[in-house]
């Protein structure tokens, strides 16, 4: 048996929630690379790129691929999410 997924928390779709960013986004993290799927297919809500400017935390968000090729080589206080489904 599968289990349930909170679709109200984390969503299905090719966007990131503010739920979503909430979660990913921790203390001390002054930046997030987000692979954006294997062609750039997720983008962020409204509502998560106001959180990402609120709590200062600068996004950049390539394709997946340039995404981990980029986290390789990065310093300093960062955590990184790559979506692969796309």
């Amino acid at each position: 048996m599968e289990p349930k997924v909170d679709e109200t928390r984390f969503g299905t779709s090719h966007t990131l929630s503010l739920a979503e960013a909430e979660h990913v986004r921790q203390p001390g993290a002054d930046w997030l690379k987000i692979g954006a799927g294997q062609t750039g297919t997720l983008v962020l809500s409204d509502e998560a790129t106001d959180h990402f400017m609120r709590q200062h935390c600068r996004v950049d968000f390539p394709p997946t691929p340039q995404a981990i090729e980029a986290w390789n080589k990065v310093t300093g206080n960062g955590i990184s999410l790559f979506f692969v489904a796309c």
